[in-house]
């Protein structure tokens, strides 16, 4: 008995990048903020969530986070390629980038899905910021023992 049917989930609208309001990273990719978000962007060591979506530079859909494994979550140490390093700390919570990513950039990474051997055109938004919690003060409570008053 089927008990209930699942729509597939839907990509976003492919949303070419604009190259006038591109800037250029050091990997070679070029970023657009579409959309800036709230908060702060997360720091070298936080853990982050990025959802995306990757086309060909003509708007094919290649690969998107809800249709494949997910969205990403890690910190900036750990991605593989240098556009996901240098991206996610120029975004805020809720914030959205384009980013052409160039072939070579895959290539150098090691990778081998279809998208490394060509321009792609990816869409990054910042989910969220999953920051540590503070480590609370502790006040009052009992005075320390000295040694001596035990000895006594």
């Amino acid at each position: 008995e089927l008990l209930e049917v699942i729509p597939a989930p839907k990509p976003p609208a492919f949303q070419p990048l604009d190259e006038a309001q591109a800037k250029t990273l050091e990997s070679g990719a070029l970023v657009q903020i579409v959309r800036e978000g709230e908060g702060e962007p997360p720091a070298a060591a936080e853990t982050f969530v990025l959802d995306y979506a990757i086309w060909t530079t003509d708007g094919e859909l290649i690969e998107f986070a809800e249709g494949a494994n997910g969205k990403i979550k890690a910190n900036v140490g750990q991605m593989n390629y240098a556009f996901l390093r240098e991206v996610p700390p120029l975004l805020r919570p809720g914030g959205v980038a384009i980013v052409r990513v160039p072939a070579k950039e895959g290539a150098e990474a090691g990778r081998s899905p279809e998208w490394t051997t060509k321009t792609t055109i990816w869409r990054l938004e910042l989910v969220e910021v999953l920051r540590p919690l503070p480590i609370p003060t502790f006040e009052g409570g009992p005075e320390p023992v000295r040694v001596e008053e035990l000895a006594a």
